[in-house]
């Protein structure tokens, strides 16, 4: 719902789209999710429960994947489980978007986009919708160096473009990129979940806390230091 919406959002209000049956298309859709503040704001939203899913995976992990009573760990199931049950469908995805990577690995993306970036503008993007919303400024585009995309190719399969935002976000199947954050938590746990089984419930509270605490810092720090100059705050003026 949430990509839906937005990319309802985004054909609605682009000045350059002159295809009317799609604009008419986009605002019918926007105007589900439009109808209030609660339904906007809650859809606006609902990136964040990206991390809900991952802290959901731990516990899942933890009851099909139990610690013996003396340490006991079975590495070989563990591994097999997530590879055959994860990466063969994320493989097939990526067999699947062979030809955008093509077309990022050519060029052609850059040379579309410097070719819309000269076309007119209609007018200033409007700032409110219908029901007095806030329309936020798009984000800067990232474009690619040829040393950029070689080495996006080699990261995607091997699950390391989380570490990188430009491969994660505009390379390759891109929404795949949660599976990369995925991998690095699947070989963190066997090495997590031993030495916690130790831990008191008291313990394990504390740590879960201190860990929610550690978890905001990081996006706390660059919504207010703004490093991509995407413009944060302005979003919410």
């Amino acid at each position: 719902l949430y990509h839906l919406a937005q990319t309802a959002f985004f054909i609605k209000y682009d000045e350059k789209e002159d295809k009317q049956e799609l604009i008419r298309w986009a605002t019918d859709i926007w105007s589900i999710f439009d109808a209030s503040w609660v339904s906007n704001h809650i859809l606006r939203g609902a990136l964040c429960q990206v991390g809900m899913f991952f802290v959901m995976s731990g516990f899942v992990l933890t009851y099909s994947h139990p610690v013996g009573p003396n340490g006991q760990f079975a590495y070989r199931s563990y591994w097999l489980s997530r590879f055959s049950r994860v990466y063969a469908t994320y493989f097939a995805g990526l067999v699947w978007g062979l030809l955008l990577l093509w077309v990022f690995l050519s060029g052609t993306l850059d040379q579309a986009k410097a070719e819309r970036e000269q076309l007119p503008v209609a007018g200033p993007r409007p700032s409110h919708t219908e029901s007095g919303m806030e329309i936020r400024p798009l984000p800067p585009e990232y474009t690619l160096s040829p040393t950029e995309k070689i080495l996006g190719a080699i990261s995607v399969p091997l699950l390391l473009q989380a570490w990188y935002p430009k491969f994660s976000v505009y390379f390759w199947n891109a929404p795949a990129w949660s599976l990369s954050v995925e991998a690095f938590l699947y070989l963190i746990f066997p090495l997590l979940i031993i030495p916690l089984m130790k831990w008191t419930t008291r313990s394990l509270v504390i740590l879960a806390g201190f860990c929610w605490i550690a978890m905001l810092i990081p996006p706390l720090w660059y919504y207010f230091t703004d490093p991509d100059h995407v413009g944060f705050i302005d979003w919410n003026m």
